[in-house]
Protein backbone atom coordinates (compact mmCIF):
# COMPACT_ATOMS: atom_id res chain seq x y z
CA UNK A 1 0.00 0.00 0.00
CA UNK A 2 1.15 3.50 -0.85
CA UNK A 3 -0.07 6.72 0.75
CA UNK A 4 0.74 10.42 0.89
CA UNK A 5 -0.84 13.65 2.07
CA UNK A 6 -0.93 17.16 0.71
CA UNK A 7 -2.62 20.39 1.76
CA UNK A 8 -4.99 22.69 -0.07
CA UNK A 9 -6.07 26.18 0.89
CA UNK A 10 -8.75 27.76 -1.23
CA UNK A 11 -8.85 31.48 -1.88
CA UNK A 12 -11.50 33.44 0.06
CA UNK A 13 -14.17 33.31 -2.67
CA UNK A 14 -13.09 29.97 -4.12
CA UNK A 15 -15.49 27.07 -3.44
CA UNK A 16 -13.85 24.28 -5.41
CA UNK A 17 -10.42 23.24 -6.67
CA UNK A 18 -9.49 20.59 -9.21
CA UNK A 19 -6.89 18.33 -7.55
CA UNK A 20 -6.70 15.73 -10.33
CA UNK A 21 -3.17 16.59 -11.49
CA UNK A 22 -1.76 16.36 -7.95
CA UNK A 23 -3.31 12.91 -7.50
CA UNK A 24 -2.22 11.72 -10.97
CA UNK A 25 1.36 12.79 -10.19
CA UNK A 26 1.29 10.72 -6.99
CA UNK A 27 0.06 7.62 -8.84
CA UNK A 28 2.73 8.12 -11.50
CA UNK A 29 5.54 8.52 -8.92
CA UNK A 30 4.41 5.36 -7.12
CA UNK A 31 4.69 3.40 -10.35
CA UNK A 32 1.37 1.74 -9.65
CA UNK A 33 0.17 -0.78 -12.20
CA UNK A 34 -3.33 -1.46 -10.90
CA UNK A 35 -5.33 -1.07 -7.73
CA UNK A 36 -7.86 1.05 -5.90
CA UNK A 37 -7.09 4.66 -5.10
CA UNK A 38 -8.76 6.47 -2.22
CA UNK A 39 -8.80 10.28 -1.98
CA UNK A 40 -9.93 11.46 1.48
CA UNK A 41 -10.20 14.91 3.09
CA UNK A 42 -10.01 14.89 6.88
CA UNK A 43 -12.15 17.92 7.63
CA UNK A 44 -15.86 17.87 8.46
CA UNK A 45 -16.79 20.89 6.33
CA UNK A 46 -15.03 19.67 3.18
CA UNK A 47 -15.82 17.10 0.51
CA UNK A 48 -14.39 15.23 -2.46
CA UNK A 49 -16.34 14.70 -5.68
CA UNK A 50 -15.66 13.30 -9.13
CA UNK A 51 -17.25 15.21 -11.96
CA UNK A 52 -16.64 17.62 -14.79
CA UNK A 53 -14.60 20.69 -13.88
CA UNK A 54 -16.66 23.27 -15.73
CA UNK A 55 -17.33 26.68 -14.18
CA UNK A 56 -21.05 26.76 -15.03
CA UNK A 57 -21.58 23.30 -13.56
CA UNK A 58 -19.67 24.20 -10.38
CA UNK A 59 -21.78 27.37 -9.98
CA UNK A 60 -25.02 25.41 -10.63
CA UNK A 61 -23.93 22.82 -8.06
CA UNK A 62 -23.15 25.54 -5.52
CA UNK A 63 -26.53 27.20 -6.14
CA UNK A 64 -28.30 23.84 -5.75
CA UNK A 65 -26.57 23.18 -2.43
CA UNK A 66 -27.61 26.63 -1.15
CA UNK A 67 -31.22 25.78 -2.01
CA UNK A 68 -31.00 22.45 -0.18
CA UNK A 69 -28.91 23.75 2.73
CA UNK A 70 -29.16 27.56 3.05
CA UNK A 71 -26.31 29.42 4.67
CA UNK A 72 -26.64 29.79 8.41
CA UNK A 73 -25.71 32.73 10.55
CA UNK A 74 -27.08 35.92 11.97
CA UNK A 75 -26.21 38.01 8.92
CA UNK A 76 -28.29 35.74 6.70
CA UNK A 77 -30.98 34.77 9.20
CA UNK A 78 -32.21 32.22 6.65
CA UNK A 79 -32.05 28.93 8.50
CA UNK A 80 -31.72 27.68 12.06
CA UNK A 81 -29.22 24.88 12.67
CA UNK A 82 -28.94 23.26 16.10
CA UNK A 83 -25.20 22.84 15.50
CA UNK A 84 -24.86 26.64 15.57
CA UNK A 85 -26.98 27.17 18.69
CA UNK A 86 -24.47 27.29 21.53
CA UNK A 87 -27.33 27.59 24.03
CA UNK A 88 -28.19 23.93 23.42
CA UNK A 89 -25.04 22.44 21.87
CA UNK A 90 -22.75 20.79 24.39
CA UNK A 91 -20.66 18.39 22.30
CA UNK A 92 -17.42 18.83 20.36
CA UNK A 93 -16.77 22.37 21.54
CA UNK A 94 -13.21 23.69 21.44
CA UNK A 95 -12.73 25.78 24.56
CA UNK A 96 -9.62 27.38 23.03
CA UNK A 97 -11.43 28.71 19.96
CA UNK A 98 -14.57 30.67 19.32
CA UNK A 99 -17.14 28.45 17.63
CA UNK A 100 -18.14 29.44 14.12
CA UNK A 101 -21.61 29.47 12.64
CA UNK A 102 -21.08 26.72 10.07
CA UNK A 103 -23.83 24.13 10.44
CA UNK A 104 -24.60 24.57 6.76
CA UNK A 105 -21.02 23.68 5.82
CA UNK A 106 -21.15 20.42 7.80
CA UNK A 107 -24.45 19.43 6.19
CA UNK A 108 -23.21 20.12 2.65
CA UNK A 109 -20.09 18.06 3.31
CA UNK A 110 -22.24 15.22 4.65
CA UNK A 111 -24.27 15.19 1.43
CA UNK A 112 -21.20 14.76 -0.78
CA UNK A 113 -18.85 12.86 1.50
CA UNK A 114 -15.19 13.12 2.47
CA UNK A 115 -13.80 10.54 0.04
CA UNK A 116 -13.94 8.87 -3.34
CA UNK A 117 -12.47 5.59 -4.51
CA UNK A 118 -11.37 5.07 -8.09
CA UNK A 119 -9.62 2.36 -10.10
CA UNK A 120 -6.04 2.55 -11.32
CA UNK A 121 -5.52 0.44 -14.43
CA UNK A 122 -2.26 0.17 -16.36
CA UNK A 123 -0.74 2.91 -14.20
CA UNK A 124 -3.40 5.58 -14.78
CA UNK A 125 -6.67 6.65 -13.21
CA UNK A 126 -9.50 4.94 -15.09
CA UNK A 127 -11.56 8.08 -15.68
CA UNK A 128 -14.09 9.05 -18.28
CA UNK A 129 -13.28 11.88 -20.69
CA UNK A 130 -14.38 14.76 -18.45
CA UNK A 131 -14.06 13.25 -14.98
CA UNK A 132 -11.88 15.16 -12.54
CA UNK A 133 -11.27 15.00 -8.78
CA UNK A 134 -12.80 18.07 -7.15
CA UNK A 135 -12.15 19.35 -3.62
CA UNK A 136 -14.82 21.49 -1.94
CA UNK A 137 -14.52 23.61 1.22
CA UNK A 138 -17.94 24.79 2.36
CA UNK A 139 -16.85 26.70 5.46
CA UNK A 140 -17.33 30.46 5.12
CA UNK A 141 -14.19 31.48 6.94
CA UNK A 142 -12.94 35.04 7.02
CA UNK A 143 -9.53 33.49 6.42
CA UNK A 144 -9.27 30.11 4.76
CA UNK A 145 -7.50 27.25 6.49
CA UNK A 146 -5.16 24.65 5.09
CA UNK A 147 -6.98 21.36 4.56
CA UNK A 148 -5.23 17.99 4.51
CA UNK A 149 -6.01 15.44 1.83
CA UNK A 150 -4.79 11.84 2.07
CA UNK A 151 -4.31 9.69 -1.01
CA UNK A 152 -3.81 5.96 -0.58
CA UNK A 153 -3.39 3.17 -3.11
CA UNK A 154 -4.18 -0.47 -2.46
CA UNK A 155 -2.44 -2.54 -5.13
Amino acid sequence: MQFATFTVMLDKNEKCRNITDIVKDMVSKWGAVSGLLLVFVKHTTCAISINENESGLIKDFSDMLVQIVPTSGEKHNEKYYRHDDLQIRTENLDKDREERVNGHAHLKAMLIGPSKTMPVINGILNFGTWQQILFFDFDDLAERQERTITVSLLE
